[in-house]
Parts: structure tokens; C-alpha cells; sequence
């Protein structure tokens, strides 16, 4: 690639970077303020407010504020996060890689600390939503498009198909692990932090999977 051409990629990554920055932003303000004062209790001015963007900004990235609450598909992981995940595959090796499950955990165990919720935020936020048929229903809706993301993401890291039968065993099982996490998280009388019982969790999905399959 000549000088030129990388000098235009970067300006392009940065401004895409910023507009992610921007979107995931919006979705936690929106968080904050729905545990604060509920859904109906924000305008979507007061929004743009805590984020320093204008209204016709927020249109751009959201179509409603109740999509600004739930949040966008691409935003659960930070670049960070991200870019560590794809850097820890082994050089040189093909297919499945041999650290991917580790690598998994490490990505999600990291992720699940970086919420931007204290407990009681967090535990807030799952009342409110519980508490708005309309957020609750669209959470549910996005949960396929989120796991396509993610099957998308492994298999793009291993070079194999969306399909592949690891990345689909990959992704029923973190679903699945995550969901019952945040479940034991929220918990009135639970104390000990979401990355804890996820790590717990994702250790007696590995021995599980230690036995022979053989009939």
C-alpha cells in the first residue's frame, strides 16, 4: 500500500473509531439516565446534553430513544478488548486455534468489568427494564442479531465460516453462560462481582466438556 493510501485508511479508522465512541456513549448515558429517572423520565434533548452532540446527531446513530437504551449490536466490546482478542491467535497456525477458548474467556471476563455500573446501577438498570415492556421486548429481538455479531467476530478471527461447528458451540455456550451470570449478579443478596461468577460459571463448562463423548 503507498504513503497516499494509508493516509487516507487512517483518517477513515479514526472517524469510525469516533463515531463508535459516540454511539456507545449515547447508549450509556441513555442507561444511566433510565436507572436514574426511567425511560419516560429523559427527553432525548437532555441525552444529547450529557453527551455533547445535538439532537439531529443522536437521529444519525438511533432511530428512538428506546434504541439508545438497548444499545447497537457492534457496541458490546470495547476496541481495546477487541483488538487483544484477535492479536492473542498463535501465528502460523490454520483452522480452530488452540487458544480460542482461553482467549474467549480472557475477551469476556475483561468486557464484563467494563459495564461503567456499580452494582447498584447495574441491578437498577435490570429492574428498569423489566419494568418497560418495550425495552424488554427489543432486547429480546436484538439477542439473535448480537449473536451473529459474535459468531462473526470468532470466525473471522479463526478464518472459517460463520457456521462452523465450534463457533456455533462458542457462541450457545457464552450466551448462555452470560445470560445465567447476569441472572446470579442481579441477585438482591448476591456479593461477589459479575467477572467472578462468569469465570466460575465458564470453568464448569470446561470440565463438562473434558468428558468423553463416546456413546
Amino acid at each position: 500500500m503507498n504513503e497516499s493510501a494509508r493516509s487516507e485508511e487512517r483518517p477513515a479508522g479514526v472517524r469510525e473509531r469516533r463515531k463508535a465512541r459516540t454511539r456507545a456513549d449515547l447508549t450509556t448515558q441513555a442507561r444511566m439516565l433510565t436507572v436514574q429517572r426511567g425511560l419516560h423520565g429523559f427527553t432525548v434533548e437532555e441525552l444529547c446534553e450529557r453527551v455533547g452532540v445535538s439532537r439531529r446527531t443522536f437521529f444519525n446513530y438511533f432511530p428512538t430513544k428506546e434504541d439508545a437504551v438497548v444499545g447497537h449490536a457492534d457496541d458490546g466490546l470495547d476496541d481495546d478488548v477487541l483488538a487483544a482478542f484477535r492479536a492473542a491467535r498463535p501465528k502460523g497456525c490454520t483452522g480452530i486455534s488452540p487458544t480460542l477458548l482461553g482467549d474467549l474467556v480472557r475477551m469476556v471476563v475483561e468486557q464484563s468489568g467494563r459495564t461503567g455500573f456499580s452494582q447498584a446501577e447495574a441491578c437498577a438498570f435490570a429492574t428498569a427494564i423489566h419494568r418497560e415492556p418495550q425495552l424488554l421486548a427489543r432486547i429480546v429481538h436484538t439477542g439473535p442479531e448480537r449473536e451473529r455479531a459474535f459468531a462473526e467476530l470468532i470466525a473471522d478471527r479463526e478464518g472459517v465460516e460463520a457456521d462452523h461447528p465450534v463457533v456455533t458451540a462458542a457462541v450457545v455456550v457464552f450466551a448462555g453462560l452470560l445470560h445465567r451470570a447476569a441472572a446470579r449478579y442481579f441477585q438482591a443478596d448476591n456479593t461477589r462481582p459479575h467477572a467472578e461468577i462468569l469465570t466460575e460459571l465458564l470453568a464448569g463448562a470446561q470440565e463438562l466438556f473434558r468428558q468423553d463423548l463416546s456413546p
